[in-house]
């Protein structure tokens, strides 16, 4: 009954084991997604802090001209006008720059989100190689001694909830075929020992 109970549990672990390796393509390419747009997040960081320099260096410019400007011209009207320019290019400028700003905290965000993303799917990458190198041999090893000992050949392209196989004794091959919906653990396991007990 321990052999079966251990077969079964070593099945149903090959199978999810085999649909988590079919997953794993499908994180690889998650992983290299994130990295690009990474990647992507960093080009768009360097343009915006690129801009927002030519930005400021421009106000500089503009600045300087305003008061050369004012400093040749003393009459009252035009030191007004410059003053009123030079204040609106000011506001705009720092407008512009509260955007930039946005946009590279919102950026920031991102990435970090997805070095999140990234580090949860090295981890969980970590965890299915150890299990595929450490535990899938071993579950093997103890499948086939499982196997050998009770005979019982399992066919592992079934329906779910369906289990079959045969078992193989010295005269016969007995084939069976039991649905663990319709029947309990304890059953199937009775029914299994009732079959290779003739050749015990």
């Amino acid at each position: 009954m321990e052999s079966t109970e251990a077969a079964e549990a070593a099945t149903d672990y090959v199978k999810e084991l085999i649909t988590v390796l079919s997953t794993e393509d499908t994180e690889m390419v998650q992983l290299q997604g994130i990295g690009a747009y990474q990647d992507k997040s960093n080009q768009i960081q360097r343009k915006m802090n690129d801009q927002m320099k030519n930005d400021i260096l421009g106000l500089c410019a503009i600045k300087e001209e305003k008061e050369k400007h004012i400093s040749t011209n003393h009459s009252d009207a035009s030191h007004g006008t410059a003053l009123a320019e030079t204040t609106a290019e000011m506001d705009r400028a720092k407008q512009h720059q509260a955007r930039v700003q946005q946009e590279l905290s919102a950026t920031r965000d991102r990435v970090q989100q997805c070095k999140t993303e990234k580090e949860q799917l090295e981890e969980e990458r970590e965890r299915v190689t150890e299990n595929t190198t450490v535990r899938l041999p071993e579950v093997r090893h103890n499948f086939n001694l499982y196997s050998n000992i009770s005979r019982i050949r399992w066919q592992e392209e079934c329906k779910p909830g369906e289990i079959n196989g045969f078992i193989c004794n010295a005269n016969d091959v007995k084939p069976f075929s039991l649905n663990s919906q319709q029947n309990s653990p304890f059953f199937i396991a009775n029914y299994l020992w009732d079959l290779m007990e003739a050749d015990w």
